[in-house]
């Protein structure tokens, strides 16, 4: 599944690494899609998330709803 990040995002200006997600989060954040560069999926795990990033999240069904509900805000 992809979600777009809104301006409004908990996540925006801070990396995937740095992103609170709780254990108990049967679910993580795999990729990130950024329309501003080459490559498909971006590489740099420094590079901040920012808003209209897509990110590519993986897991069971109710936990990837958690995870939605906790980067979209």
């Amino acid at each position: 599944r992809t979600v777009t990040l809104p301006a409004g995002s908990p996540a925006v200006g801070k990396r995937l690494h740095d992103l609170e997600v709780p254990d108990s989060i049967d679910a993580q954040v795999i990729a990130v899609i950024r329309d501003d560069t080459d490559d498909l999926i971006e590489t740099d795990p420094e590079r901040a998330c920012q808003a209209g990033d897509r990110l590519v999240i993986v897991g069971r069904p109710g936990s990837m709803s958690a995870l939605v509900q906790r980067l979209t805000g």
